[in-house]
């Protein structure tokens, strides 16, 4: 459930509620695409929980708005409530997103760390956010005045902590499962069946924080994340890659890939064996037209495994000009085309595993 909504800010059993609701008795006209007879009750002075909501801690509460704008009530009311829900789960940071931070341990300077943490945080970036069940829309109501639908939905403390152990030790049964990849298979098929288990691990982590922040104790480490975590660093660590030009031509992009490869903390290796191997084409023509002089460099990489098996392919074209000579437009369009490759290569390496 991707909450992409404006929100209102709220702490545990208290909340900064929106503005108060207008006059109930206003003289400002319902949008003509709404249906007034949706059953939805209009805010008044009396709708307490836009005041201030009850400081309990067994309790979490969430108020959301939506504007009504030129659309059906129906469809505002469900913005409303998606909003409402929203808040109750920033109170218990029960989210991942391409803005979860990795942790110190895997932010050291060497290759292997980097590597693992661009692909953690494309892994984390695409995990899905987490429902709780128990959470419910208790009121809602209509300001005209405004043109806003409000909602309040509430979500009991203890049940919110029985839903994130239950939800961590469903984790941990499937990070178990995928920890019984056999250790003695080539590398690459090991990061590609073990891969998967890095979403598992970050929402895991989420759900650990969120516990120690609303359960009554901390939860027991996960011997089972633990190691599966420090196996698939220790494969990113050791996983090597070569360079394989097909041709003259295409040696003159190599420095751009090794940059970038290493850069995302890649190792690349000058030979054989290793776990990838990357072969890659270059052709280049020119031409001129109106005293200016234009160079078309094509390129192609395919990434192999140990066993020959295609892992991944990406090409890329790219046209050059230059008023200086036909030289100097296909120096520009040779360098592009290796930067381009090289960019796109070293963020999508493991993606075809």
């Amino acid at each position: 459930m991707m909450l992409l909504l404006a929100t209102v800010g709220i702490h545990a059993g208290c909340t900064t509620v929106p503005d108060s609701p207008g006059d109930p008795n206003s003289n400002a006209r319902p949008n003509a695409s709404v249906n007034p007879l949706q059953g939805l009750p209009a805010c008044t002075s009396e709708t307490r929980w836009l005041k201030g909501l009850p400081r309990d801690p067994r309790t979490y509460y969430g108020v959301g708005s939506a504007a009504i704008g030129y659309e059906p009530l129906s469809h505002a009311i469900k913005r409303a409530n998606d909003s409402a829900r929203s808040e109750i789960l920033k109170q218990i940071d029960v989210v991942v997103s391409s803005e979860t931070e990795i942790s110190s341990r895997r932010d050291r300077n060497d290759y292997g760390s980097r590597f693992s943490s661009s692909i953690r945080e494309a892994i984390s970036a695409e995990a899905p956010e987490m429902e709780l069940a128990g959470m419910a829309i208790q009121e809602q109501c209509v300001d005209w005045a405004r043109q806003t639908v409000y909602a309040l939905a509430t979500l009991d403390r203890k049940r919110a902590v029985e839903n994130l152990r239950n939800e961590r030790s469903r984790l941990d049964a499937e990070m178990a499962d995928l920890a019984s990849v056999p250790a003695d298979i080539p590398r690459t098929e090991q990061l590609r069946r073990l891969l998967p288990a890095l979403s598992l691990i970050e929402r895991h982590d989420v759900l650990t924080e969120s516990l120690n922040r609303i359960a009554d104790s901390p939860p027991p480490r996960s011997p089972t994340k633990d190691s599966l975590e420090a196996r698939i660093d220790t494969l990113l660590e050791e996983l090597t890659v070569t360079l394989n030009p097909q041709g003259s031509e295409a040696s003159e992009i190599s420095r751009y890939l090794s940059v970038d490869l290493a850069d995302m903390g890649i190792r690349v290796i000058p030979q054989s064996p290793a776990d990838l191997v990357l072969e890659y084409t270059l052709d280049t023509r020119d031409t001129s037209q109106g005293g200016m002089y234009f160079a078309f460099a094509d390129a192609r990489v395919s990434v192999r495994d140990v066993n020959g098996r295609l892992v991944n392919a990406v090409e890329s074209r790219i046209k050059e000009g230059s008023p200086i000579s036909a030289e100097h437009a296909r120096k520009k369009a040779v360098e592009e085309v290796g930067k381009e490759l090289g960019s796109v290569l070293s963020s999508t390496l493991l993606t075809k595993l």
